[in-house]
């Protein structure tokens, strides 16, 4: 199955579909969307592919599954029919949001947002600290008697 893995993730391959779906982009961009992955246990192979078009992640996934599908058929053409390896999709592509994560956005808005609540309190209460509003405060952080106050009505 690795090499079957090795193959689909090549530039090589990669050309390939960028020229079948004329994507204007280098085999090396499309290679750092895309992730081959394959199960030691099944004879399946996954192949992932991020992209901001829903659409476009589909068709890139497809044309790069019916690559590997046309080349097995080639290798197979001059084998006996019972030494044949059959490639086929088990599913049509499906596009599936991966970000945005609202359920981890959610709770890091919650937490940023209790602690700037925390951190606004602190700032007003260490502000309000510095306020002198009685005699016996002036008289205590200043060391001098008080003469006269302004009265409050």
């Amino acid at each position: 199955m690795s090499s079957y893995e090795q193959w689909l993730y090549s530039s090589y391959q990669a050309r390939k579909v960028i020229d079948n779906l004329q994507l204007d982009m280098t085999p090396g961009e499309l290679l750092d969307d895309v992730r081959v992955a394959s199960d030691g246990n099944s004879f399946v192979i996954k192949l992932s592919v991020e992209n901001t078009d829903p659409n476009l992640a589909n068709d890139i996934a497809a044309a790069w599954g019916n690559e590997l599908i046309r080349w097995q058929d080639e290798k197979n053409y001059g084998l006996d029919k019972a030494d044949w390896i059959t490639i086929e999709f088990i599913d049509d592509p499906k596009a599936g949001l991966d970000r945005p994560k609202t359920k981890i956005n959610t709770a890091a808005g919650a937490v940023f947002g209790v602690l700037l609540g925390v951190a606004i309190i602190y700032l007003l209460e260490w502000l309000a600290s510095g306020v002198m509003r009685r005699s016996e405060d002036v008289e205590r952080f200043l060391d001098i008697p008080v003469i006269g106050t302004i009265p409050q009505q």
